[in-house]
């Protein structure tokens, strides 16, 4: 949401960090520190800035679908598959006796939604730069106490300084809800309050995979995003930050940075012609994003802007091109339309590409990525303390929004995007305002280009690894002349390769390490040796004991055998497009050490292991490797581990696999062109990221949900979430079909409130109901036709009050049954059949503990009391017989009947009756003298009926079981009372009493 006017205070230039093991002489070369001539000049350029902005309207403002947005009073807000939501403004005004209670002591919180119109200024402590956000986007703050009568806070990463007129101090205990993160199927996600009042959250957020320091069922909470501290040091988080540290955090030697939050704009995507594709599977037909990926790639590739990026941006604008003013203005992004008049006063364009183009060129390339324009704050989508959240948006979680749609569509695309560059961060906590200088080459004493601001994590794309001289090789945010000695103002068509420049590595934290070209960097030495040819990479880092430990030799197309490497060093060919067809390694050195592999070769699939320098793949038929798996043998084995990673076509280098696990892809039909191995003694380090080895391509999935107060969904692809989160609203029925697989179908059956479990319906069918307010409580998908030999299908389900279970599999249940909790989301994922399952799978389904009850009719007493599991019915000691029993099961959900029958004194035995059915008789003085009871159907399948009887002149009899007759017949001695149990499946039953059953 944009701010109607920005009131723009004097800005003072302040370097407000520590000198604490910084060199004196770097500091004063690389920090910008200006003498008074300078700070004169600059404080001229300053005020001309702060000029320009009185008169510049904001270009960011509330998302508005629908009628004019001049008559909403709405904001947005966004779900983990990046849907856009409108949701009314609501005031979230505390009672005056809370917030007073608050003040006495204890976590607090800061509550920025207070009724007072929405936008609320602050000044950044530190820099003095002025600020905005709105608390109808992100309510809760923490409080650091006052500082000049003014309430000190954190929000979104600054420390800001706000009147106490303007906002509310909460007791963090009282809220209703308080913004939080947590681990969800290996995802970090952000859940953000709009209003503390309320146990909801309006927009729940994926930062991407989570660290390993994070573990599930684990709420953290973070006012940064970077560091984060378990709900029991909610107290101590707040007391590091008014302490200026994070030391009580579980990661304060590692802040966490999301990717697509921090990447840089000056980056490119790894989609190209494919972006078309992937937007309209997310848009409406109407949409006017439909249709725009060429655009975006074209505006990339002239003007530097990064176009998942930028998609992510118009997405959170313009609800995926249906606002108001996308459709009625071209207007993606919101250009200039501002909180008073949003539909008047946004700019019209006369296509969405224009749009596009204005946005990319003049917006970014020209203005926010520019260090000489007011509105610089590094070029990143970054939060309130750095990036262009600052200025473009009153939202204090634009910036991460934006990068939860890039998140969303590479995860459902095959993750090809993220972690591709290496990332470095000046100033990692929210209290330094280092003003770094950037560097025309390698030397403190080079021509400085421009200098980065005071705003605290600020981040650059590395263009190499590792620093030399102590400086990085780093993208340059702004375009730059042709000597690369300033910037170039007038332009906003960028040039990557050219466009670089150099900071002091003493200032950068390395915080995402690429796994790919960073850039158009060359991180390379030239040439492995021979004829290996291409791009090489550096070799991994080996003990000199260890170098010539194994080598190996690629085949590769239109080149054949390479010449062998040794240990570390890369094999195949980098940046020529040239598939790797077969492989040899060996080891040497090491006795008793040996090594085997397998690949798996196109149209072959995975080949029998080889071993000890034979041919893996194959020579001479053009069928290229797409995936391999190595792994030592023999009784030095166990010394050491064996790495091993690939460079994929259209993937680049993945991450490092290690002693047979699978590095490569499949289904994609992606040749591998370059190989590195690694054999390290036992418990090293990996030599990189072992997170992604292996792409697999699934089948085409697609399925939707149909969910109370907003309908049909759109279809959505394999992995994706459907439903909702945070808003408890019941999925009523679901659709599920796959595209373009062969032999391949599936069905599926819904467990839906007040029905139980439906019959199975396929292929696109609807299960559940429509219209009737009936929830979705648990589901069962199978995978049907002879290709479901090759797949296993995995899903899991949100549900309310237990949040997200584990993955269920093959027909097994999902979801819960006797608790009356609706499913509120659900992913489904087919994989090739035997991969690992994609998290946990312990409890998928939760089941109301089933019970048994039961009743009596007795002689001179008529009908007893219910009674269950196992509790006596009728009566011993009186000689009074059973003349008749109900039986029926409560919480049976998994399908089937419980049955039952008595064999009556002058009659025999009667039919079967089932489910609370009346057998025996009433009003005719006879006793029931024996009975049977089974269950059937899936019931069976997964318990055991137990029952005894008490009969005249016996007493106890032994235990029946599943059908068999227990009490007496021919002997006319009545049944006086009874006892049944329900046992599960492989535990022990109920024990003693002899024969169940009496015959004469």
């Amino acid at each position: 949401m944009k701010k109607t006017k920005r009131k723009v205070a004097a800005f003072l230039l302040a370097v407000g960090m520590s000198l604490t093991s910084i060199p004196m002489s770097a500091y004063a070369q690389e920090v910008q520190e200006p003498s008074n001539q300078e700070q004169e000049s600059q404080e001229v350029v300053q005020e001309e800035k702060e000029e320009q902005a009185e008169s510049v309207e904001e270009q960011e403002t509330v998302e508005f679908q629908g009628e004019n947005p001049e008559s909403n009073q709405t904001i947005t807000s966004m779900d983990l598959d990046g849907n856009v939501t409108e949701v009314v403004i609501e005031d979230g005004t505390v009672d005056s006796y809370a917030a007073e209670k608050a003040r006495i002591g204890g976590g607090q919180i800061v509550n920025f939604n207070t009724g007072s119109g929405g936008v609320t200024e602050y000044i950044e402590e530190g820099t003095n730069t002025s600020g905005y956000t709105h608390g109808s986007y992100g309510a809760d703050a923490a409080y650091l106490g006052t500082s000049g009568g003014k309430v000190r806070f954190m929000l979104s990463g600054v420390i800001g300084l706000v009147d106490a007129n303007k906002v509310q101090v909460v007791s963090a205990a009282a809220a209703q809800s308080v913004s939080y993160y947590a681990v969800t199927g290996g995802r970090l996600i952000h859940y953000i309050t709009i209003n503390v009042n309320k146990s909801s959250y309006a927009s729940v957020l994926d930062n991407g995979a989570a660290p390993s320091y994070l573990s599930e069922g684990t709420k953290y909470y973070s006012y940064d995003g970077h560091y984060f501290y378990p709900e029991s040091a909610f107290q101590q988080m707040l007391e590091d930050y008014k302490n200026g540290n994070r030391s009580r955090s579980v990661n304060a030697s590692a802040p966490y940075y999301n990717y697509y939050q921090y990447l840089p704009f000056r980056s490119t995507t790894n989609y190209g012609s494919d972006l078309n594709a992937m937007i309209n599977a997310r848009v409406t037909a109407s949409s006017k994003m439909r249709d725009l990926g060429n655009s975006f790639i074209n505006a990339q590739n002239t003007y530097g802007i990064n176009a998942l990026l930028a998609v992510g941006v118009a997405a959170n604008e313009s609800a995926w091109g249906s606002s108001w003013i996308a459709q009625n203005k071209n207007n993606l992004f919101g250009l200039n339309a501002i909180d008073t008049s949003p539909g008047q006063s946004a700019d019209y364009f006369a296509s969405p590409t224009q749009c596009v183009n204005e946005f990319t060129e003049t917006f970014l390339s020209k203005g926010y990525m520019n260090p000489q324009d007011w509105r610089y704050f590094g070029g990143f989508l970054g939060n309130k303390a750095s990036g262009v959240n600052v200025k473009y948006a009153s939202d204090p979680y634009w910036g991460e929004k934006a990068a939860n749609v890039a998140w969303s569509l590479d995860k459902a695309n095959g993750n090809r995007d993220a972690g591709k560059y290496t990332i470095g961060v000046k100033d990692t906590l929210s209290n330094q305002h280092t003003d770094l200088n950037v560097r025309q080459e390698r030397s403190a004493s080079a021509t400085k280009v421009y200098s980065t601001g005071t705003q605290s994590s600020h981040a650059f794309i590395l263009l190499e690894q590792n620093p030399t001289s102590g400086f990085y090789k780093i993208q340059s945010d702004p375009v730059l002349n042709g000597s690369r000695s300033g910037i170039h103002s007038g332009s906003g068509r960028y040039d990557f390769t050219n466009m670089y420049a150099y900071v002091s590595s003493d200032y950068i934290t390395k915080v995402s390490i690429g796994n790919g070209d960073s850039g158009n960097s060359n991180s390379g030495n030239g040439n492995s040796g021979g004829n290996n040819g291409g791009t090489s990479v550096d070799p991994v880092s080996v003990p000199e004991a260890l170098k010539n430990v194994i080598s190996y030799s690629a085949h590769v197309q239109d080149i054949g055998w390479q010449d062998a490497v040794s240990n570390g060093v890369m094999a195949g060919t980098n940046g020529r497009n040239l598939p790797m067809e077969a492989i040899k390694i060996q080891t040497s050195g090491v006795a008793g050490l040996g090594v085997k592999y397998s690949t798996h070769t196109r149209d072959l699939g995975w080949l029998e292991y080889v071993s000890d320098g034979s041919v893996g793949g194959t020579t001479g038929q053009a069928k290229p490797i797409e995936a391999i798996k190595i792994e030592l043998t023999g009784e030095k084995a166990a010394d050491y581990d064996i790495y091993y990673r690939v460079h994929v076509q259209n993937f680049g280098w993945l991450d490092w696999a290690d002693n047979g696990t699978a590095a490569g892809s499949q289904g994609y039909a992606y040749h591998i062109e370059a190989i590195q191995i690694a054999v390290l003694p036992k418990w090293s380090s990996a030599p990189g990221k072992t997170d992604t080895p292996f792409q697999v391509k699934s089948v085409d999935l697609q399925y939707r949900a149909h969910v109370s107060e907003i309908g049909w969904q759109e279809y959505v692809g394999n992995g994706t979430l459907a439903g909702t989160v945070g808003k408890n609203l019941p999925v009523e029925a679901l659709q599920i079909a796959v595209k373009n697989a062969g032999n391949l179908g599936i069905k599926y059956s819904a467990h839906v409130r007040d029905i139980g479990w439906q019959d199975y319906v396929k292929d696109g069918q609807t299960a559940g109901t429509t219209g009737r307010a009936l929830s979705v409580e648990a589901l069962k998908i199978q995978l049907t036709g002879s290709a479901a030999a090759n797949y296993d299908i995995y899903y899991r389900t949100h549900v309310q009050n237990l949040g997200w279970l584990d993955w269920a599999k093959n027909g097994a249940a999902s979801g819960s049954a006797g608790y009356a909790y609706h499913v509120e989301s659900l992913q489904i994922i087919i994989m090739p059949k035997g991969s690992a399952a994609p998290g946990k799978t312990a409890n998928a389904f939760q089941e109301k503990g089933i019970e048994i009850q039961y009743q009596s009719h007795v002689q001179d007493i008529g009908w007893q009391n219910w009674v269950k599991n196992g509790e006596l019915s009728g009566t011993t000691g009186q000689a009074k017989a059973i003349e008749a029993m109900h039986i029926s099961l409560v919480n049976a959900t998994a399908g089937g009947n419980i049955e039952y029958r008595a064999h009556v004194q002058d009659i025999g035995w009667q039919g079967w009756v089932k489910n609370g059915a009346q057998t025996g008789t009433t009003g005719r003085a006879l006793p029931m003298e024996a009975v049977n009871i089974r269950l059937t159907g899936a019931l069976s399948e997964k318990y055991d009926i137990y029952y005894r009887t008490h009969c005249r002149d016996f007493g106890w009899l032994g235990w029946a079981k599943n059908g068999e007759s227990a009490g007496s017949e021919g002997y006319a001695k009545n049944i006086e009372a009874i006892e049944i149990k329900l046992v599960k499946k492989g535990e022990q039953g109920p024990s003693g009493g002899g024969t169940a059953f009496k015959k004469k």
